[in-house]
């Protein structure tokens, strides 16, 4: 099972869409913060080592632990 975004297992809270840190009450609708760097620079590598090791046996689950806070 892989979370998406963040989860309990991470030192920080973060989604794939943070807005809070730029303004309390914005939104983000139109997903224009929309971004994919943690899981590209951090989580993408790891998996893709597991599915080079053994592409055949290996089977994802990804859920996601929480929406965006706004």
């Amino acid at each position: 099972r892989q979370p998406i975004g963040a989860s309990d297992f991470n030192g920080e809270s973060w989604t794939f869409d943070d807005v809070s840190n730029l303004n309390q009450s914005a939104t983000d609708f139109d997903l224009r913060f929309f971004s994919l760097w943690r899981e590209n620079d951090y989580i993408k590598p790891m998996l893709d080592m597991a599915l080079s090791i053994n592409p055949q046996n290996i089977k994802l689950f990804a859920s996601p632990w929480s929406p965006p806070a706004w």
